[in-house]
């Protein structure tokens, strides 16, 4: 017989109950709002918690949590945490607010001859709310009116004074923009001026100016320097002929511009610089010289910057097949001057400092002047009418030398590197996911791995390469939470870089201050390209601090699953990329997991494509494409098929990349000229499986076992 006994405070476990999230508000603009989240199986005692200000909750009941965002008036995105506790069981929701967005003129300082009155059309526009201020002493005649993308400035005409000026101020947020506008008369060239001088030695001196205005003709004098010489008014503007004598001085001739020893014409008399009336900050009114850029000699004016040179283009691809029928006719015997040029180029302006600030323009180069000699990977001043080198400015030397610093440490650092190998043969679960970064490339690889959950970044952009420079760090912060949700990690193992341009690299620093990306991530870039714009020395320098390891990604370092087809050694100054262009050198990537491979191609073009000789049968054997250089037709063309022994058998990159079952298209429609190419659409588009990342809110995910595809 067998006797058993229990207790009455005995109870059976249970384990806590799953919160199950039925709908949720997570994404905001900067303008804020709203938001709730609903649970299917909540109970009376279900609570929510904010961890940031800016996210408030408003209410709990009914399992329904409902909060406030408010508005983000800065440019950066910002994320909250919102814990919900239901007895003994909890859930986390990330929030994530986009920073501000803005577009707005740049050009700060307007001038009207005559004391005309006139309407000013200014760019500004924002996500968030704007006002306009005009300060007190114009308050009497300037004003303004609400236009499309912006405001007009209107002013009265100025019948009280010789000149005036007035400042109207837009803010939205936390950005504030100043303009000034100035209304000025011919008498107001008609005064006596003091001229301020540096010699060539840095030595500053003074002399008193006098400016004499009889009609439209000018007598301007310098008392100390007994100079004179004449101009003419025209529209408001003192036009002032070079080569005018002006007097001997120990022995020499001096004309205005240039001393001679002899009687020649310093300048030729049909060529001018002007003086035009501006003000200071302080108030004071200056005449402010601007030189003809055909005569060679500069005098810089306020309005001009320094920009990095990220690359030129075609705005006509029709351009870019001419050029293309050149090569494959006379096979690289054009001569530089009758090859056809691209007629476009990118600038961007950077700081060493502030990854935010960031200015890109798209500029047609048919329509100004520019140097001789400008390449991509230089620095250049621009100021709307023409280009000329900046690698001689002290700036600039400053940027180029710790650009120098780092990369030869981190070369010496990471010389002979080897990659982690690991043994991937037993891997599930692997998806691709492919973010919508407006015009870049940013694609996650997720896997697991006996358990363990591994995540590859094949590029990182949070920010275009164009005239917004937005920024799509909202996007990214969607994806890595949902595969955080999904495989449990959101640590990034390995980063691969296929090349160093801006809308390839602008989201590292983002994910290392984030802790995506830490000391144990492996980085595979070319440390020996020389390129030295801002974001990339900056990046750099993050990366060292957290001590990575780097591995040259060339064809020498592949692994069974990390396979390189093209560069075999790396590109530098040394060895430059075909046709020394930055796109060219970048890294073929084949990934391939579980028998299932994607290959990454970057940016690369025709010229390199024609310098890839293990695309066979690499290329027809990948399962997904990612289609080269944002669907422009420059990527899509190869001129060479090394398959065939060198001969010239131009034919475009669809025909080796057709068995692929899914093509991914990362960029942004009309971010350039030439992007999207219809014809690569009509390739990809028509006979193949295309999924464009600006079609997805945030991303695409791509399941590498099924070939399923979702728009997130």
């Amino acid at each position: 017989m067998f006797l058993g006994a229990c207790n009455d405070d005995d109870t059976q476990y249970l384990p806590p109950v799953e919160l199950q999230i039925t709908s949720s508000t997570v994404d905001f603009k900067s303008v804020g709002g709203d938001g709730t989240i609903e649970v299917g199986n909540a109970d009376p005692t279900l609570t929510a918690t904010s961890n940031e200000e800016w996210c408030t909750i408003k209410a709990c009941s009914n399992g329904v949590v409902s909060f406030y965002i408010a508005p983000n008036d800065e440019m950066e995105t910002r994320t909250a945490t919102i814990s919900l506790v239901m007895g003994e069981s909890s859930a986390k929701i990330g929030i994530t607010q986009m920073g501000i967005i803005t577009n707005y003129k740049t050009d700060d300082f307007f001038s009207f001859a005559e004391n005309k009155a006139f309407k000013q059309f200014i760019r500004f526009e924002s996500e968030m709310p704007i006002t306009v201020s005009i300060s007190e002493e114009a308050q009497t005649w300037l004003s303004y009116e609400e236009a499309e993308n912006g405001y007009y400035i209107l002013a009265d005409e100025n019948t009280e004074s010789l000149e005036r000026l007035g400042k109207v101020t837009l803010e939205s947020g936390s950005l504030a923009k100043e303009y000034s506008f100035m209304q000025y008369s011919r008498s107001s060239y008609n005064r006596s001026w003091i001229a301020d001088f540096k010699n060539r030695d840095g030595f500053a001196t003074q002399d008193e100016v006098s400016v004499i205005a009889e009609s439209n003709e000018v007598t301007v004098s310098f008392k100390n320097a007994e100079l004179t010489f004449k101009g003419v008014l025209k529209d408001g503007v003192l036009n002032v002929p070079c080569g005018q004598f002006l007097k001997t001085a120990n022995g020499f001739k001096l004309y205005l511009g240039v001393i001679f020893e002899n009687d020649q014409w310093g300048l030729n008399p049909d060529i001018s610089f002007t003086l035009a009336p501006s003000a200071l900050e302080n108030g004071d009114w200056v005449l402010t010289p601007q030189m003809d850029q055909k005569i060679g000699l500069k005098i810089m004016d306020k309005k001009e910057e320094i920009y990095f040179v990220h690359g030129f283009y075609y705005g006509n691809e029709n351009d870019y097949l001419r050029r293309i029928d050149q090569d494959i006719t006379f096979q690289d015997r054009v001569s530089d001057t009758e090859r056809i040029k691209p007629d476009h180029i990118i600038l961007i302006k950077d700081s060493i400092d502030d990854e935010s600030a960031v200015q890109s323009l798209d500029v047609n180069i048919r329509n100004i002047e520019i140097d001789d000699g400008i390449t991509q990977g230089t620095y250049v001043y621009y100021n709307e009418e023409s280009i000329v080198s900046a690698e001689n400015d002290p700036a600039v030397a400053v940027y180029k030398e710790l650009n120098n610093v780092i990369t030869r440490s981190l070369r010496y650092e990471n010389e002979n590197n080897e990659p982690d190998v690991d043994n991937y043969d037993n891997v599930s679960d692997i998806c691709s996911y492919h973010v919508n970064v407006g015009h870049g490339n940013c694609s996650i690889i997720a896997f697991r791995k006996e358990g363990r959950s591994i995540l590859w970044l094949v590029d990182c952009s949070v920010r275009e390469t164009t005239y917004s420079s937005r920024n799509y760090a909202s996007n990214l912060d969607k994806c890595l939470t949902d595969i955080l949700d999904e495989y449990g990690t959101n640590k990034i193992s390995k980063l691969f870089i296929t090349h160093l341009h801006y809308d390839h690299i602008s989201g590292i620093e983002y994910l290392i201050r984030k802790g995506n990306i830490d000391c144990n991530t492996e980085v595979w870039m070319n440390l020996y390209y020389p390129w030295t714009q801002a974001t990339y020395t900056r990046t750099l320098a993050k990366l060292r601090a957290l001590g990575v390891k780097f591995i040259d990604p060339v064809a020498g370092n592949s692994t069974r699953e990390i396979c390189i087809l093209y560069p075999k050694s790396s590109f530098c100054a040394k060895n430059p990329a075909p046709k020394n262009e930055i796109n060219n050198s970048s890294v073929l990537y084949q990934i391939i997991l579980a028998g299932r491979s994607m290959l990454f191609p970057g940016d690369i073009e025709t010229d390199g494509w024609d310098n890839v000789d293990t695309c066979y049968p690499h290329m027809k054997q990948s399962d997904y494409y990612c289609i080269a250089h944002h669907g422009s037709v420059n990527g899509h063309y190869c001129n060479i098929c090394r398959r065939g022994g060198g001969i010239w058998n131009p034919h475009d990159v669809w025909k080796c990349a057709k068995n692929s079952k899914a093509q991914i298209l990362m960029g942004r429609d009309k971010a350039f000229n030439g992007i999207f190419s219809q014809k690569v659409l009509n390739c990809f588009g028509k006979h193949g499986n295309l999924h464009k990342t600006e079609d997805a809110d945030h991303y695409i995910k791509l399941n590498w076992e099924t070939g399923y595809s979702e728009y997130k």
